[in-house]
């Protein structure tokens, strides 16, 4: 094992295994984390650049020790860099994620950053340069913590009424109904029209270190009044919600809204959700008439999802996973949707050697989708998407308006503070 006169044998090898942990990081960086990020973003930065020159550097650090015979200065350095690079995370981390990031993460960060530092000053014995190399690593530091903050909300909410509901509240014995069984030809789907978030962060940072008590009301009913076709119903969640559902001569038609009083950042959540238990395929207006079997898709690896997307110029596309939910994706079928244009899906089936369907048109989802580019999916893919898939008894069909399920990780991003309407027309084939 190299080492240097300046340091002992216990530190050198203390501090080679440090560094080899760390190279291990890069490559698990690069090959775990999204790609194909412009380079304006940051995260072309945090996942490609970054961890190519930390690898590049520690590779090379450790060739010049190796032929060397000596735990050299480039070596130590990076091992200074390192401590300042855990210090500034922690201290930016607190600061930035006051609820996310515990006092016992900061106490982990901080004895990490004093082992570091030690190993640092042991082979280094350079007070100045390894203050220098440390407050570079700080930098680094710093800005990858920052960079895991959610940007500004860019959905932009349609506004609307809630509806009126007559009845004054809702039984405590009476079930909480957030989903309705629309008509599709001969079969139902079960439909849940509100914006629901599964996921969030009270402080923009990955919902995965977010307490269970930062996780958001549970949505109640309020208020129920049945009618003749239908009913309309009241509800508590973030803020204030309402449905109303009408069905006659198979067909129906649905307005969800939801009042957001102040930005929501979440990982999961939906715009809508269509459930059913038939094989069927399905058509987008915007790339008609092509169609795609729902398949079923595995998670985090195995069978590849299927989802569309539309992005800030109205470029509608279907596209097919490589693993799981992950990128790069294959396109499939390419269209244009303006912003503010019903979206119209088709669902097609077979019973009894006859194809029947139906076709739900979704009025106000592009005109209050985010375009911006999605911190997990990469290669291009925005924060809003409908993905389609099945996992062998039940198939799904799921409406986003900014989230991050498809690709890795658990980043946030945010739905803007406003009213969200969701106005839904099906009809039979």
């Amino acid at each position: 094992m190299p080492r240097s006169d300046a340091a002992s044998r216990p530190s050198v090898a203390a501090a080679t295994a440090v560094l080899l942990l760390h190279l291990g990081g890069a490559a698990a960086t690069l090959t775990l984390l999204p790609q194909g990020f412009p380079l304006s973003d940051v995260h072309t930065w945090t996942n490609t650049v970054l961890p190519i020159v930390v690898a590049l550097a520690i590779t090379a650090a450790l060739a010049r020790s190796i032929a060397t015979k000596s735990f050299g200065r480039p070596a130590a350095a990076i091992i200074a860099a390192i401590a300042g690079g855990w210090t500034a995370a922690a201290v930016a981390g607190k600061i930035l994620f006051p609820v996310s990031v515990g006092w016992s993460q900061v106490g982990g960060f901080a004895a990490l950053s004093f082992a570091f530092g030690s190993l640092a000053w042991r082979t280094m014995r350079r007070p100045l340069d390894a203050l220098l190399a440390a407050g570079g690593g700080a930098t680094v530091g710093a800005f990858v913590m920052a960079a895991q903050r959610a940007p500004e909300p860019r959905t932009r909410p349609l506004g609307g009424e809630l509806a009126t509901v007559e009845t004054s509240e809702a039984s405590p014995d009476h079930p909480q109904v957030t989903a309705v069984a629309i008509p599709c030809a001969g079969a139902h789907i079960a439909f849940e029209p509100l914006l629901t978030f599964q996921s969030r962060s009270p402080d923009r940072m990955w919902t995965v270190l977010a307490p269970p008590e930062a996780f958001g009301p549970r949505r109640k009913m309020t208020a129920f009044e049945a009618a003749p076709l239908g009913f309309r119903a009241r509800y508590h969640d973030d803020g204030e919600s309402s449905l109303v559902f009408e069905e006659s001569a198979g067909a129906a038609s649905i307005e969800a809204v939801s009042v957001l009083p102040a930005p929501v950042y979440s990982h999961l959540n939906s715009f809508a959700v269509l459930r059913f238990d038939f094989e069927a395929s399905i058509a987008f207006s915007p790339t008609e008439p092509a169609r795609f079997d729902i398949e079923q898709a595995d998670y985090p690896y195995g069978r590849p999802i299927q989802l569309a997307v539309r992005d800030g110029a109205g470029t509608f596309r279907v596209l097919r996973a490589s693993d799981g939910d992950k990128g790069p994706f294959e396109e499939r079928a390419r269209g244009t949707l303006g912003d503010g244009e019903p979206l119209a899906i088709e669902l097609r089936y077979q019973t009894a050697g006859t194809e029947r369907g139906c076709r739900v048109t979704f009025f106000d989802w592009s005109a209050q989708a985010s375009t911006a580019l999605s911190p997990t999916a990469g290669f291009g893919l925005p924060e809003s998407s409908i993905q389609f898939f099945g996992d062998g008894r039940t198939s799904m069909v799921v409406l986003t308006l900014a989230e991050t399920g498809p690709g890795a990780g658990w980043s946030s991003v945010g739905h803007a503070a406003g009213t969200y309407r969701n106005k839904v027309r099906v009809d039979p084939l």
